[in-house]
């Protein structure tokens, strides 16, 4: 646990690494129904963030400097020079500060539904969420989540799955 990071790793360190960055309230089994394929084309990691999954919480006031320099320990502890990212939601937010930061150490940068040049109106929800976790847990926020991210009617077709994400 390199910096009391909990990881998923898979992988014999001669391919390109490939690292899942989940989103806020989540945690790193988000990336289970990842296709069998893609472990035989790269190395695989999937983490979880500070604050959240089993992961310890933050080491110092969370940021997304904070949280791409967790990628850039957990890259050297591995024996990697490069990573190719993939981020969601705020894991998005923090592939794009790593590349930012430490763009020699990247090899390809993929973003998934993550925020940009928010809105007033986006940023006030967001903010809203951030403290309904705090003050009522990270649970409270998760049945917006599910709206959020998925149709209704994917929602009604696939109860055992969203039952499973939530």
């Amino acid at each position: 646990r390199p910096n009391g990071t909990y990881f998923e790793f898979s992988g014999n360190l001669n391919k390109s690494l490939l690292i899942f960055v989940h989103g806020f309230g989540l945690n790193c089994k988000m990336w289970q129904w990842l296709p069998p394929s893609i472990y035989n084309k790269f190395d695989i990691l999937k983490y979880d963030l500070y604050g959240h999954g089993n992961s310890i919480a933050p080491p110092c006031h969370p940021s997304l400097e904070m949280f791409a320099n967790q990628i850039k320990v957990l890259i050297r502890k591995l024996g990697y020079k490069k990573a190719i990212l993939v981020g969601f939601s705020l894991g998005g937010m923090i592939v794009r500060k790593f590349a930012h930061m430490y763009e020699k150490n990247l090899e390809g940068l993929i973003i998934l539904n993550s925020p940009h040049k928010r809105t007033l109106i986006q940023q006030n929800s967001i903010d809203k969420r951030v403290k309904q976790a705090e003050n009522k847990g990270p649970q409270s926020t998760v049945n917006d989540a599910i709206k959020r991210w998925f149709s209704d009617e994917y929602i009604l077709s696939k109860p055992k799955k969203i039952k499973l994400i939530k």
